[in-house]
């Protein structure tokens, strides 16, 4: 993006950066959809998210900053007007800014210099780690673990779905993919260990298989939409993956 431009109009070719971006923008798109099914869920929050999902989209002069601030603003705003409780309120603000800021804004920002994020190389390397950690293992390991020990899932309306041992199967096989990616992403890019082939793109990619088996596991018995379980696997995997490929795989890393 030229310095004295407002914006800059989203790239259409199949290059890793704009596959990102568009990936970034489904994301918050797909945030939009859940919370306009669940309006009662706070759908406030569906402009929110459009909002954000433009300003990244357009990459508009400081739109991190802006997306960052208005993820931030919008849990206190919101929760203020509606008189709750202050524990609700960093409540969130976590969500919003670690969970959506951290693999929505930060992780791509990171990964890709044409995102205009001004810090150094290995701060960007410790963004990427620790966010994609982050993810994969609260929602990789974490949910595919709570199914496979439990036997169950609770919905976001506390009805309990019982799984099968099919479902109980797949759930361990996501945990096994989440885990053992990670292993080989801390290995490779945070110690800096040879592998063989393996990369820590490598690792990423492994680990969002978890993502795949989850769709197909909340699809079967958890009552959700299979269409809408397809794309959240398809929009995280190309968050996770993407952003870890482009900064690993184009000698960006300069200092560690």
């Amino acid at each position: 993006m030229e310095e004295n431009s407002a914006y800059e109009m989203p790239p259409t070719d199949t290059s890793p950066f704009s596959l990102m971006l568009w990936c970034q923008f489904g994301f918050f798109m797909l945030m939009f959809y859940e919370t306009a099914v669940n309006s009662s869920e706070g759908g406030e929050f569906g402009v929110v998210f459009v909002i954000v999902g433009l300003l990244l989209l357009l990459r508009v002069k400081n739109g991190i900053l802006g997306a960052m601030g208005v993820l931030a603003a919008a849990p206190v705003v919101f929760g203020l007007a509606d008189g709750a409780e202050m524990n609700d309120i960093l409540g969130g603000i976590f969500w919003l800014v670690i969970f959506m800021g951290g693999m929505g804004v930060m992780l791509p920002a990171t990964g890709f210099r044409e995102y205009g994020l001004g810090i150094s190389d290995g701060a960007r390397k410790w963004v990427l780690i620790l966010v994609v950690c982050m993810i994969v293992g609260m929602f990789g390991a974490g949910e595919s673990y709570d199914i496979a020990s439990s036997g169950e899932y609770t919905d976001g309306d506390d009805v309990v779905h019982v799984a099968d041992d099919l479902n109980v199967n797949l759930a361990w096989a996501g945990f096994a993919a989440a885990s053992g990616g990670l292993l080989i992403l801390l290995a490779t890019a945070a110690g800096g260990v040879e592998l063989g082939t393996l990369r820590p793109f490598h690792g990423v990619s492994i680990a969002v298989l978890s993502a795949w088996l989850s769709a197909y596991n909340l699809s079967d018995f958890g009552g959700h939409e299979l269409l809408l379980e397809i794309g959240w696997a398809l929009i995280i995997s190309g968050l996770m993956i993407l952003p870890v490929y482009n900064f690993f795989e184009k000698g960006e890393e300069t200092t560690g």
